[in-house]
């Protein structure tokens, strides 16, 4: 019936739960005949757009650590309570149910330790050992996997020119949103350095560069990190350095060493500083030039498209 009324010259948009379809299935059942479009959390500009408010760092931090699902942002739903019920939710219908797991328990508790660990580094033999052993590791990358698909957490491999290495690198855990972070965390203090750097990650998904093969962490042979590469950007390969704060000297020395080490190991000359503390700026440093760009301005939108 969908091809008929494709041959007929019809548009016809699809939507609804992922619990009925997600977009693997939707590319079984549909191939070649579709185009396919991620609708993830608002971003800052639609957050700005739905509560009539002015671009700024105050607004920006409250975007930041509330997060982008419509039903919050909009006051509709409670925060806290909304968002841990609304992960519950795909936990049993787009996990559970889906694929009959009956280790129900251990994927919570996997999941849990995915949420804490956002923007830290993590394998799967770790993972495992986190879950006393109650996992094996090809559970654990089994369970990250849909976990993904159903658009709560993601993976970032480390760049390397070589396929395998990619796979066998260590990895990143990210959020699809901050706002399920914020909800979950136990402790009063909030990391605001992961919650920027877990931002920056959305906005590359939003930009459609996906994670683990549009884009990756960089780490060079002698240690050096930087937070994100994009090597086949519109502009030229570029490296993003997130830091939430970069006004003490060694935080910015640390930051931008990074940077200008693995633009040199990496042969890239686009370099970024995505900070909340700096005017957009232009830094010279080592024959290197890295652009400084506060978090909330629409520079980063442009950047990142």
């Amino acid at each position: 019936m969908l091809n008929r009324l494709q041959r007929l010259g019809k548009n016809v948009i699809i939507t609804g739960s992922n619990s009925k379809l997600l977009g693997s299935e939707l590319a079984s059942s549909l191939t070649g005949r579709y185009l396919e479009f991620q609708l993830l959390p608002f971003s800052y500009s639609e957050y700005l757009a739905a509560i009539k408010e002015q671009r700024g760092s105050e607004s920006f931090l409250r975007y930041l650590i509330s997060g982008g699902v419509p039903s919050v942002v909009t006051n509709r739903m409670p925060a806290s309570e909304f968002l841990v019920t609304l992960w519950d939710a795909v936990v049993l219908k787009d996990l559970v149910q889906r694929y009959k797991i009956r280790r129900v328990a251990e994927l919570k508790s996997l999941l849990h330790i995915v949420l804490s660990s956002m923007a830290s580094r993590a394998t799967s033999r770790s993972l495992s050992r986190a879950v006393n052993d109650q996992l094996t590791h090809s559970t654990v990358s089994k369970f990250l996997k849909w976990s993904e698909g159903a658009y709560l957490c993601a993976i970032l491999s480390t760049y390397s020119f070589k396929a395998r290495e990619r796979v066998n690198s260590d990895k990143k855990l990210y959020l699809f949103d901050n706002g399920f972070y914020t909800a979950h965390k136990s402790s009063a203090l909030t990391d605001y350095g992961k919650l920027l750097e877990n931002y920056v990650f959305v906005q590359l998904c939003r930009a459609s560069f996906i994670p683990s093969l549009s884009f990756f962490r960089a780490e060079t042979k002698e240690g050096y990190e930087v937070d994100f590469f994009v090597p086949q950007h519109r502009d030229g390969p570029l490296l993003i350095q997130v830091a939430y704060s970069a006004d003490a000297q060694r935080t910015k020395d640390r930051e931008t060493r990074s940077l200008i080490k693995a633009a040199k190991s990496l042969g890239v000359k686009k370099l970024y500083l995505i900070t909340c503390d700096r005017a957009e700026q232009r830094v010279e440093i080592d024959g290197c030039s890295i652009e400084v760009i506060p978090a909330w301005s629409e520079r980063v939108g442009e950047l990142l498209v």
